[in-house]
């Protein structure tokens, strides 16, 4: 009887053991797949060093912590020159080497530098647009260069590390976002007025202004591509009016089209990116 209950307490820690054992690995594995593990980790930096001492051996880089990416399954660096602050990108690691790196993006072709600039002039901009009513709580943001190509290359002109300036480009835009309930053009236009005259006083210039949000309502306000002339033309509210109605018209067509193609939409003349646009969504119901 003794031998037989000793012989099952054994099998029961035996069995305990096992799942415990079991859990552990369980809980190891889901601990690799998602946070990756300090072996492969020592790897990738150990790799992405030597990486970059080859890559880019005109200079000295400091490489951080090699960190796992669950989603891409990847280890990822970054690299920072001591001498430049503009000089920074990262480094992919997966199954066991180097597969890319970002330099051309962030360095190159100037993101870093424009991030910076961007932030620099954002942060000036937000506490002046503070005085203009319904802008209070703006989180606006500066962009530097507009679209397309043109955008790309103003960017890419920019030397590493240039101190910020708001006389460095023409090129400037403002995107105002704020907590907005009022829909109506009359007031939107009283707030361009008044948001431009504020940042013009204080030397701000801008290429073109742009308003995103959404009120409480559902009310969808975008307007895009609105310039100081439109401002100071003494007609913004006509020509934001105007804009409107022609959006509206493209709409219409674009969904009559639609009705009597079964859904396919014929391409028709490409859009000019600079236009001014209007677009007001109110949410049905």
């Amino acid at each position: 009887m003794n031998a037989n209950r000793t012989r099952k307490k054994t099998a029961l820690k035996v069995l305990a053991l096992a799942a415990a054992l079991l859990l552990m690995a369980l809980l190891a594995f889901l601990a690799n797949a998602f946070v990756g593990n300090p072996l492969s980790a020592w790897m990738a930096r150990r790799d992405i060093v030597a990486y970059v001492q080859a890559a880019y051996p005109q200079q000295e880089w400091q490489v951080g912590k090699a960190r796992y990416n669950f989603k891409f399954g990847e280890y990822t660096a970054q690299v920072q020159s001591p001498d430049s602050e503009d000089t920074h990108f990262a480094v992919y690691w997966r199954g066991g080497r180097v597969k890319y790196d970002d330099y051309g993006t962030y360095v190159t072709d100037r993101w870093n530098t424009r991030q910076r600039l961007e932030e620099s002039y954002s942060a000036e901009v937000i506490p002046l647009l503070q005085a203009v009513p319904g802008l209070e709580g703006n989180s606006s943001m500066v962009a530097l260069g507009g679209k397309g190509s043109s955008s790309e290359a103003v960017v890419r002109a920019l030397p590493l590390d240039v101190p910020f300036s708001k006389s460095l480009s023409d090129q400037w835009e403002l995107t105002i976002r704020a907590d907005w309930e009022d829909d109506s053009l009359p007031v939107l236009a009283e707030m361009f007025e008044a948001a431009h005259q504020k940042l013009t006083a204080a030397g701000c210039t801008f290429a073109r202004y742009h308003f995103f949000t959404t009120t409480e309502k559902g009310t969808t306000i975008m307007i895009d591509g609105l310039t100081p002339a439109d401002i100071e033309s003494g007609e913004l509210l006509a020509r934001l009016e105007a804009a409107q109605r022609e959006g509206e018209a493209r709409e219409e067509e674009e969904r009559r089209q639609m009705e009597e193609s079964g859904g396919r939409l014929e391409k028709g003349e490409p859009l000019d990116e600079n236009r001014l646009t209007v677009y007001i969504h109110r949410k049905e119901g």
